[in-house]
């Protein structure tokens, strides 16, 4: 099929979010004309990148200092959460508009120590060129068996929450 069939958009309210918060929003399908497809899917994953760089030298802010003969960039990508969420079934589809509500998983992330032994952990990471984080997506999907599907998807921001300030702690 030649041309678009339609797009999709994800509204939300915001675009950062604490481990534990319940993410709510629509799912807006607007269509060129009505289509038949198998399933209409959020799905909101999040996935640990670890990124280190191999070969002699050092990685000073980003940049590799040294010999840097042999050097290599190496991605690890690991799913820590994925959940699939089934906003309609088979069906011929038109343009509308889907509520949806999922929530940001507990997950524990690892905590650096405080003081001398934190900022030696920091040093070393800064010198090893490793780096880790988690990228968090909403990924909205209309499968149209035999033909393109169409997708949207957005990069979500995740924190850990604040600890309450107990009074007398300010």
């Amino acid at each position: 099929m030649f041309g678009k069939k339609g797009n999709i958009e994800i509204v939300i309210p915001k675009t950062s979010y604490a481990y534990g918060e319940t993410i709510q929003g629509t799912v807006k399908l607007t269509m060129n004309k009505p289509h038949k497809a198998k399933e209409f899917r959020l799905l909101f994953t999040g996935e640990q990148n670890k990124t280190s760089y191999g070969g002699p030298g050092a990685n000073v802010g980003g940049v590799r200092v040294g010999m840097t003969g042999g050097q290599k960039k190496k991605t690890n990508t690991a799913t820590l959460h994925s959940f699939k969420v089934t906003l309609d079934g088979e069906k011929e589809y038109d343009s509308k508009e889907y509520p949806f509500q999922v929530t940001v998983p507990q997950i524990q992330t690892a905590e650096k120590p405080e003081g001398t032994v934190g900022n030696v952990v920091n040093a070393m990471q800064f010198m090893s060129g490793t780096t880790m984080q988690i990228k968090w997506k909403l990924k909205a999907t209309l499968d149209v068996p035999m033909d393109t599907d169409i997708n949207k998807e957005i990069e979500i921001i995740v924190t850990n929450p604040q600890p309450p300030t107990q009074p007398g702690n300010i």
